[in-house]
């Protein structure tokens, strides 16, 4: 087994997520924020790093392809996890995705 698959967990099938609709997806400790989009899927921590909000909670902007917090409105690049509106400041942490047979991993370390 190489180490990509070692750290590849599968999380569901890519027809359980909701084209455009944030999704939590807990994976022991970590809880993400997954949005399925454009035949995409990304996946950043939920928790958004300005407040105490989850990012699955709100909303995803197609346009800016960014995950909207439901407390203040601010943006985080779902492809990055960048910080990308106003009130939020710093990253978020994203993770790597990939489809196999019509599941989608998250790619941990």
């Amino acid at each position: 087994m190489n180490t990509i698959e070692q750290k590849s967990v599968p999380i569901g099938k890519l027809d359980d997520f909701e084209d455009g609709a944030p999704t939590r997806v807990d994976i022991g400790p970590l809880r993400l924020c997954v949005v399925h989009h454009a035949d995409q899927v990304y996946a950043v921590d939920d928790l958004c790093t300005h407040a105490h909000a989850f990012l699955s909670d709100g909303e995803f902007d197609a346009d800016e392809c960014a995950m909207e917090c439901p407390l203040h409105g601010g943006l985080v690049d779902a492809r990055t996890g960048k910080a990308c509106g106003a009130p939020i400041t710093r990253d978020a942490r994203a993770y790597a995705t990939r489809v196999v047979d019509g599941e989608v991993h998250v790619i941990i370390d």
